[in-house]
């Protein structure tokens, strides 16, 4: 039995013309976490957000068929908060990680306890698919149209960003950006660098949810940072200690109910954990 549950997106996504912030997702059985780790080493951490959601995204708004071209069409925001939504039904709301200090004098590990619930955010005030915002450069008013990234662009960009981040990150722009005009109502040719700074200021700002900063005291040097905490990267890393167990966990249940090893991954992690303290319960008696 799945155990889905309704999510609300941030920002929403678009389909056939209307905005949808309804959504479906399942916690990861053993199937998706034994596919993860046949994978999860080939592939860039938007890709592998892209194949996760594939998997556990059952539906958005009026849509019950998930595919990798719409999930790739979601914002970078809406996979985020979708990303830590299958991290809270599969292992639950506290999130335990650690940070080095940034201090370059520290760099100290600091112990934090989050919660998957206080990561998310409301929804955003407004669902348009394009914006329109009026920019200086050079003294001058720019008027710039243009879109939130989506999984598309974060893949696109990441093959680039392992050798410039720089060309990464003006890539992502181009796509994203469909039209500059100058005061006089002119195309302007290419992004200047402020202009290009600001923009991407204003995406940030449109989709708070697509980069999550936690500001932080060290308890050690007493420092004050902020830094981005990245779902993807924390989410696969604590799959990959966790996906090991997977066939103990097979193999200890299937010694003790005789179910097949598809039955048994087709469980959820909690539910097998629960078979499992109940075999451990028999054991002790």
């Amino acid at each position: 039995m799945k155990e889905s549950a309704d999510v609300i997106l941030p920002g929403g996504c678009w389909i056939d013309g209307a905005c949808f912030r309804d959504a479906r997702i399942r916690p990861l059985e053993g199937n998706d976490e034994a596919f993860l780790y046949e994978i999860g080493d080939g592939l860039l951490p938007a890709q592998w957000t892209t194949a996760i959601l594939t998997r556990c995204l059952e539906g958005i708004g009026p849509l019950e068929r998930i595919d990798e071209d719409l999930v790739r069409s979601i914002s970078t925001g809406d996979r985020e908060a979708l990303l830590i939504h299958l991290r809270r039904l599969t292992f639950g709301d506290r999130m335990d990680c650690t940070i080095l200090c940034p201090a370059p004098a520290c760099g100290e590990t600091m112990e934090l306890e989050l919660y998957a619930s206080s990561l998310l955010l409301p929804p955003y005030p407004d669902d348009l698919m394009y914006h329109e915002k009026v920019f200086e450069d050079g003294g001058q008013p720019v008027r710039v149209r243009f879109r939130l990234p989506t999984g598309s662009d974060q893949e696109a960009a990441a093959g680039l960003a392992l050798a410039d981040e720089e060309a990464a990150a003006d890539l992502l722009l181009r796509r994203c950006i469909s039209e500059i005009r100058d005061g006089a109502g002119r195309d302007v040719d290419g992004i200047p660098p402020k202009l290009a700074a600001q923009v991407s200021g204003a995406m940030a700002d449109l989709d708070p949810q697509s980069e999550l900063r936690l500001d932080l005291i060290c308890p050690f040097c007493k420092g004050c940072s902020s830094v981005v905490f990245d779902t993807a990267a924390y989410f696969s890393r604590e799959l990959e200690r966790k996906v090991e167990q997977i066939y103990t966990e097979v193999h200890t249940i299937a010694s003790h109910y005789h179910w097949s090893e598809s039955e048994i991954l087709g469980l959820s992690a909690g539910r097998r954990r629960r078979y499992l303290d109940l075999i451990d319960e028999d054991t002790e008696r």
